[in-house]
């Protein structure tokens, strides 16, 4: 079924959040889209970058759209009142990176938790999706359309449907991991994170 008509929301302006409002827009998704200020600070990068996506308030973002992707440094989602998110399917995309989040990498996960757990922890009352983080946003800018695989994981059916269906219209082929403490793969140090592969090369990585 073609889910074409959700809405889609992308928390952070940057280099991954405007290469994934392109991608949605490219694929005839309505597009909103916030950085952590004015709205009216990404107007120019959005009008050259991502044209026709939203400028909007962070609440008005979650708010008015159906899919909510978090595109901010990991150490920045807990900025957002959790409350917002409430009843939302939210796709995590982001990444520990030292140089933005700090040194204290076991704050955002370990052996126990992954951070996309941490993510679901925090956002108790929404459904969190792992999609999108392991390729490098250049790659995804390019990869659309070339049978580059997006894993993905999470538990709830319905949700899972959704992205992967979003993955597909985007331009990739999906390959689903498991619940998010799979994501551990999937994160920094883990064997699939950077992977721009086809689906021959995702399953050569995970030796299957």
């Amino acid at each position: 079924m073609k889910m074409s008509k959700l809405i889609v929301g992308i928390l952070g302006a940057g280099k991954l959040g405007m290469t994934l409002a392109k991608l949605g827009l490219d694929a005839g998704y309505q597009v909103n889209i916030a950085g952590s200020k004015d709205p009216a600070k990404i107007v120019l990068a959005t009008s050259v970058l991502a044209p026709g996506a939203q400028p909007m308030y962070v609440q008005d973002v979650i708010e008015k759209s159906d899919i909510i992707f978090l595109a901010l440094p990991l150490s920045k989602y807990q900025n957002n009142d959790a409350k917002w998110f409430a009843g939302k399917t939210v796709v995590d995309s982001m990444n520990y990176w030292w140089e933005i989040d700090g040194k204290t990498s076991s704050y955002y996960y370990d052996e126990q938790q992954t951070s996309s757990e941490k993510v679901q922890a925090y956002l108790s009352d929404s459904i969190v999706v792992k999609a999108f983080n392991h390729m490098g946003y250049h790659d995804l800018a390019d990869g659309a359309h070339k049978d580059r695989v997006i894993v993905y994981a999470g538990t709830d059916e319905t949700a899972l449907a959704k992205i992967k269906q979003i993955i597909i219209d985007f331009g990739f082929v999906p390959y689903y991991i498991g619940d998010l403490h799979a994501t551990s793969q999937l994160q920094p140090s883990g064997v699939l994170f950077g992977a721009d592969e086809d689906m021959a090369g995702i399953k050569r990585l995970l030796n299957k």
